[in-house]
């Protein structure tokens, strides 16, 4: 926070707006042997609206009286990607705004968290990190580069303008299991 706005102890609209934590979720494709399985629905459906996402989940359920049926949980976030999204939409969507930032003192922080298998290395490494070792072949890798990699073309790009000259770039990268 800005020191001025400490002291006064108050924050301005635009300034928390800026400062909020953000929840993006991706969906990844179906695996091959999960799209095998006779009984494996796609469970997910993400919906893109303007300013928002949705993710619609149908869990299926038996009623005591043994009758099948869906029940639709709806759950709200700030983006949503299909799995027909590549990593360059999900960068500029969602992390290309914090890189100006930096370069005006704010911090800014990204990390992916889900299960073993939910896509996390493919999105912040990217496909020529996993998509040639998985061997697949349907990836368009040119639109794939990792959010890492993404991120810091730009930085690196910001950097070289002549009045950020005097910067230096430091970055920590985890991988936690």
């Amino acid at each position: 926070l800005y020191q001025d706005q400490l002291e006064v102890g108050r924050l301005d609209n635009e300034f928390e707006e800026e400062m909020r934590i953000r929840v993006v979720v991706r969906k990844r494709p179906m695996s091959r042997k999960e799209a095998a399985q006779v009984d494996d629905a796609d469970v997910i459906h993400p919906l893109k609206y303007n300013d928002y996402g949705r993710i619609l989940v149908y869990q299926p359920k038996t009623r005591v009286d043994l009758t099948r049926e869906v029940e639709t949980l709806p759950f709200a976030f700030d983006n949503v990607f299909t799995e027909n999204s590549n990593n360059c939409e999900i960068y500029d969507d969602t992390i290309k705004n914090l890189i100006p930032g930096a370069f005006e003192g704010r911090w800014a922080s990204v990390f992916a968290y889900g299960q073993t298998g939910s896509g996390k290395t493919f999105t912040m490494m990217g496909s020529t990190l996993t998509g040639i070792k998985a061997r697949n072949r349907n990836v368009k890798h040119d639109k794939n580069y990792g959010l890492y990699l993404l991120a810091a073309r730009d930085l690196f790009e910001f950097a070289s303008k002549k009045e950020y000259s005097h910067f230096t770039i430091g970055a920590s990268l985890f991988e936690i299991y």
